[in-house]
C-alpha cells in the first residue's frame, strides 16, 4: 500500500516537469542512451528524410532553459539524426543559443536554406518581483519544420542584378554608403551590383540616363537636383511594371516637386514639405496615425543609438527575427510626412508617445519599394559605421530580396542582435554560420 501510494505521489510530481520540458517520444521510437545531455530535457521528434538514403531518420530536438535574470528567455539547443532501423546516431549537430523565437536552424549542405527550423513560443505575459527575480511565465513548444532536407543539392539560385544610384548630397558620402551596400549585397551571394555615381552638383546630368529596365532590383542612395524627363519617365514605367526598388536615408529628400517620387517613396522630409504633401504618418498603441495637423516634414537630433521595433510581424522582411533590436549609431529622421499611398509600416523606433517609421513597403502599380531612413554615411570616408550595424545589413539584404522577388529566403543570423546588445559586421560579411 505504501509503495502504491509514493508511486502515485511521484506519478503526479512528473506531470508538471514533463508538461514543462517536452513531449513524449513516439512509441516506435526509443532515445538513444547517451543522447540527452546532462541538465537537458527530450522536446520533440520529427520523421524525415535528411540525407540522400530515401529511408527516414528521426530528427530528435532537445533542449534546455539557458536563461538568467535580465535573459531569462535564453534557451540552449541541440539536434540528433538518428536511423530508424537500427537506431543508430548518424549525426548531432553544435549546441544553439537563442532567444524565444526560432530556435533551432541549420544549414547542413550550405545552400543557404535551413533545413530544420524549431520555433519555441512563449504565450503570456512573464512577470518578476519587485528586485528582478523568480521570473515566471506561460510557454509551450511550437512548431517544427523542415526544409530541403532531402541531401540534394539544390540548383544554384541566380543572383539578382542590381544597380546603386547614388551621388549629390552634401551631408552625406554616398560613394562611401553605396561601397558598404556593395559590398554587403555582393557577399551575401544573391546580388550582382553595379554603381552609378551621378555627376556632382552644377555638374552636367546630362549623361544621367540609366537603363533601369536591365535590372531586378535599383538602390537609390541619391540626395540631389531632380532628374530629367525622359529619366524620370522610364524610371516610372520601371517601377509600374513590377520593378524592384530600394530608398535608403537621406532619399526621401530630394525631388519634392516630383508627383511620382513622393508616391513611390511614401514619406518625406525637408525641402519645403509641409500638409500639402501630405499627413504625418506615425503609430500609437499599435493602430497607425495619419495626423494632417500643420507643420514642416522632417527632424533629427545628434547621432545615437536605438531600438529598432518590427511591427509586421508576418511581413517577409522581418518574419522570423526578433521583434526588437539594438541599432548602433545613426541619424534618425522623425516627422515624416508624404502621400503614404499603399503604405505598410514594416519598423518604428520610440520618440516621446509615438512609434516614429523607420522602414516601410509601398506597392506602386506592379513594382514593390522598400524604404528605410536608417544607414547614415557621414561626408567623411571614414564615418561608416551605422552600416556595419548586423540589424542594418540584415534587413537591408531581406528588403532588397523582398522588393526584387517578393520573398524571402535569408534565414536569421546567429549574429543578429538583440534588444540590448548590437553587433557589428565592419567587413559587410555574413558569419560562417547562417541560422540561429
Amino acid at each position: 500500500m505504501k509503495r502504491t501510494v509514493l508511486f502515485l505521489l511521484l506519478s503526479l510530481l512528473a506531470i508538471p516537469v514533463l508538461a514543462q520540458y517536452g513531449n513524449s517520444v513516439r512509441p516506435d521510437i526509443r532515445i538513444p542512451d547517451g543522447l540527452i545531455r546532462r541538465g537537458f530535457y527530450f522536446q520533440k521528434s520529427v520523421t524525415a528524410q535528411m540525407d540522400a538514403d530515401p529511408a527516414l531518420e528521426e530528427v530528435f530536438l532537445i533542449g534546455r532553459d539557458n536563461g538568467h535574470w535580465p535573459e531569462f528567455d535564453l534557451f540552449r539547443f541541440y539536434y540528433a539524426v538518428v536511423d530508424r532501423e537500427t537506431g543508430a546516431v548518424e549525426y548531432t549537430s553544435e549546441e544553439y543559443l537563442s532567444d524565444r523565437f526560432n530556435i533551432l536552424v541549420e544549414d547542413r549542405d550550405r545552400d543557404g536554406v535551413s533545413e530544420i527550423h524549431f520555433q519555441y513560443i512563449k504565450g503570456g505575459n512573464y512577470v518578476t518581483d519587485r528586485d528582478g527575480y523568480n521570473p515566471s511565465w506561460a510557454y509551450g513548444y511550437g512548431t517544427v519544420s523542415l526544409v530541403g532536407a532531402s541531401g540534394e543539392a539544390p540548383a544554384p539560385a541566380s543572383r539578382i542584378k542590381t544597380l546603386i544610384i547614388a551621388g549629390m548630397d552634401g551631408s552625406h558620402y554616398p560613394v562611401g554608403a553605396s561601397e558598404c551596400m556593395r559590398q554587403a549585397l555582393e557577399n551575401s551571394g544573391l546580388f550582382d551590383v553595379d554603381v552609378l555615381i551621378t555627376p556632382d552638383w552644377g555638374g552636367d546630368m546630362s549623361s544621367f540616363h540609366p537603363r533601369f529596365k536591365d535590372y531586378g532590383l535599383v538602390i537609390i542612395n541619391y540626395g540631389g537636383v531632380e532628374w530629367a524627363d525622359p529619366v524620370k519617365a522610364d524610371f516610372e514605367s520601371y517601377v509600374e511594371d513590377g520593378g524592384g526598388v530600394v530608398f535608403i536615408h537621406s532619399s526621401v529628400i530630394p525631388m519634392e516637386k516630383w508627383p511620382a517620387w513622393n508616391r513611390m517613396t511614401g514619406l518625406g522630409a525637408w525641402n519645403g514639405r509641409n500638409e500639402q504633401c501630405g499627413p504625418y504618418v506615425y503609430m500609437q498603441d499599435g493602430k497607425v496615425i495619419r495626423d494632417d495637423a500643420p507643420g514642416e516634414a522632417g527632424y533629427h537630433g545628434l547621432q545615437h543609438h536605438i531600438v529598432v521595433d518590427h511591427q509586421a510581424l508576418d511581413h517577409p522582411i522581418v518574419k522570423g527575427l526578433p521583434t526588437s533590436w539594438h541599432h548602433f549609431k545613426d541619424e534618425i529622421y522623425l516627422h515624416l510626412r508624404g502621400p503614404a499611398e499603399n503604405l505598410e509600416i514594416i519598423a518604428t523606433t520610440r520618440d516621446g508617445d509615438r512609434d516614429e517609421p523607420l522602414m516601410w513597403t509601398v506597392r506602386y502599380g506592379k513594382g514593390r519599394i522598400f524604404t528605410d531612413v536608417l544607414g547614415h554615411c557621414g561626408n567623411d570616408p571614414k564615418m561608416t559605421y551605422s552600416l556595419t550595424c548586423t540589424g542594418y545589413q540584415t534587413t537591408f539584404l531581406r528588403g532588397c530580396e523582398w522588393a526584387a522577388t517578393g520573398a524571402v529566403t535569408q534565414p536569421l543570423p546567429v549574429d543578429f542582435p538583440d534588444r540590448v546588445r548590437y553587433t557589428l559586421r565592419p567587413d559587410f560579411r555574413l558569419p560562417d554560420r547562417m541560422g540561429r
